[in-house]
C-alpha cells in the first residue's frame, strides 16, 4: 500500500476551511483491507505540527469513527452538529470511518442510540488502547497502521446482516445525488415507501431521511462556497432543494457557525 497525502476537500465539503486546514494538519486517507470492505469507508490518519493552538472544523459524514487518541479508542457516533478538533504542538491520531450503516454490525442495538455520543469502546471489546496507540505510533510507515487497525477491527467478529448494505447503498446514492433534495424523492428513487425509509434509515444510520439529505446539501454548500467562483446564494440555495436565500443562510450558520456569505468571504481571504 502507498502511502499517500490527500487533499482535504475528502470527502467533499466536510473539511471547513480546507486551506487553512492543509496549512495545519496532514491528512492521509487509506482504503480498507478486502475482508473489511462491508464495515469500513477508510481509515484515516492526522498529525501536526503548530506553533499555536489550532482548532479544526468538521462537517463529517452521517457514519461512526473509532480513533485511536490519546491512548484510549474512542466511538463516534454520526453528529447532527459541526465537530470542532483543537490541536496544539505536535502529535497524531488513527482513525477508522466506518460506512453509513455499518458502526451497527460492531455494536448491537439500534443505530441512533449513539447520534451525537461518543464514548469508549475498548472495555466493551477488550482492547489495550494504551497499547494500541504505542503499537501504531512505533509503526514504521501507514501500510502496518492499517494492517494492526484491521486485525483488532476483524477480531470483532462484525456481523453483516443484508439490511446493513441496503441502508449504506441508500445513503451513499443519497451523497452522491445533490438532486434528490426531498425524501419522497430518495424513496422513489430507491424504491421504498417514505414510512419504510426512514424506519430503515433509523434503525441502520440512527438519522432520518430530512437529516440525511440537510448534511449532504451543507457539505456540498461548503464545497462550493470553497472553490473561489463567485456564488450566487440565492441560485445556490434553490439548487440545493432551499425555498429560499433566507432558509438556506439560517441552515448554514446554525451548524457551520458563520452565514454563508462571511464563511464564502473567508475562503476568498476576505474575511476573518
Amino acid at each position: 500500500m502507498k502511502e499517500r497525502d490527500t487533499p482535504l476537500q475528502v470527502p467533499r465539503g466536510a473539511i471547513l476551511d480546507p486551506s487553512r486546514a492543509a496549512r495545519a494538519l496532514r491528512l492521509r486517507i487509506h482504503p480498507p483491507l478486502p475482508a473489511l470492505q462491508p464495515w469500513v469507508h477508510h481509515h484515516w490518519f492526522i498529525d501536526w505540527d503548530v506553533s499555536e493552538p489550532y482548532t479544526q472544523s468538521v462537517l463529517g459524514r452521517p457514519c461512526g469513527n473509532v480513533v485511536v487518541d490519546d491512548g484510549r479508542w474512542m466511538l463516534s457516533g454520526p453528529s447532527r452538529h459541526r465537530f470542532d478538533r483543537r490541536v496544539e504542538g505536535r502529535g497524531m491520531v488513527y482513525g477508522t470511518q466506518f460506512r453509513p450503516a455499518s458502526t451497527r454490525g460492531f455494536l448491537p442495538g439500534p443505530a441512533r442510540a449513539w447520534v451525537d455520543e461518543r464514548f469508549d469502546v475498548a472495555p466493551r471489546w477488550q482492547i489495550d488502547a494504551a497499547a494500541l496507540d504505542r503499537a501504531l505510533r512505533s509503526l514504521p510507515d501507514d501500510e502496518a497502521r492499517v494492517a494492526l487497525l484491521s486485525e483488532v477491527l476483524l477480531d470483532q467478529s462484525p456481523v453483516h446482516p443484508p439490511d446493513m448494505d441496503e441502508a449504506n447503498r441508500i445513503v451513499e446514492l443519497l451523497e452522491g445525488r445533490p438532486d434528490l433534495t426531498r425524501t419522497d424523492q430518495l424513496a422513489h428513487a430507491v424504491g421504498r415507501t417514505v414510512r419504510s425509509l426512514q424506519r430503515l434509515l433509523s434503525a441502520w444510520v440512527g438519522l432520518s431521511p430530512k437529516q440525511l439529505v440537510r448534511r449532504f446539501r451543507l457539505q456540498e454548500a461548503s464545497a462550493r462556497l470553497t472553490e473561489g467562483e463567485s456564488i450566487d446564494l440565492a441560485g445556490l440555495a434553490y439548487s440545493l432543494g432551499y425555498a429560499d436565500q433566507a432558509h438556506f443562510s439560517r441552515d448554514f450558520k446554525r451548524v457551520v457557525g458563520l452565514p454563508p456569505s462571511r464563511y464564502a468571504a473567508r475562503q476568498a481571504g476576505l474575511g476573518e
